[in-house]
């Protein structure tokens, strides 16, 4: 087997790369048959994401796409939330429900970051810059519009090949 990330041969034991230090998974480790290390078989279905992973983990790289679209999709859902808070508002526990689905909401805001921020080779440390202000607009920004980087970097393969 062959290490997706640098094409180097792996143990299919080996939960990293001893060449690159790759994170491995069994359903990204291809079988010696003269592929390239990041090239997967036809024949390989491309499993799909759980929710978990497209929203709860900062591990990887978020194209610009899915980054937009899993941000808006987080963006209605909390906006449709914080309408049903408001029209709650006569009652006090309806301001700390608020308040503590808003907090939920954020979590998953800054897994997208995160994994975006991968996508441009930063660390997801940088997503501290969005409380500063001003410094805010320039990083988002920066996450919207910027192409990530082409081929794999230290935080994964490229989600685009």
């Amino acid at each position: 087997m062959n290490c997706p990330h640098c094409g180097k041969p792996v143990i299919e034991s080996d939960v990293f790369c001893r060449n690159c230090g790759a994170k491995l998974s069994q359903e990204q480790l291809v079988f010696s048959n003269g592929l390239a290390g990041n090239e997967i078989p036809n024949s390989i279905p491309k499993r799909k994401e759980t929710w978990q992973e497209k929203y709860l983990t900062a591990d990887g790289r978020l194209n610009r796409k899915p980054y937009i679209l899993r941000s808006l999709f987080l963006g209605v859902i909390s906006f449709v939330v914080s309408f049903v808070i408001v029209l709650l508002a006569g009652t006090a526990s309806a301001e700390g429900v608020g308040i503590v689905l808003q907090l939920l909401f954020a979590v998953p805001g800054v897994m997208l970051v995160i994994r975006r921020l991968h996508d441009l080779g930063h660390s997801g440390w940088w997503c501290l810059l969005g409380l500063i202000p001003l410094v805010n607009l320039i990083l988002g920004i920066y996450l919207l519009f910027f192409k990530g980087d082409t081929g794999p970097n230290r935080f994964g393969p490229d989600p685009l090949q």
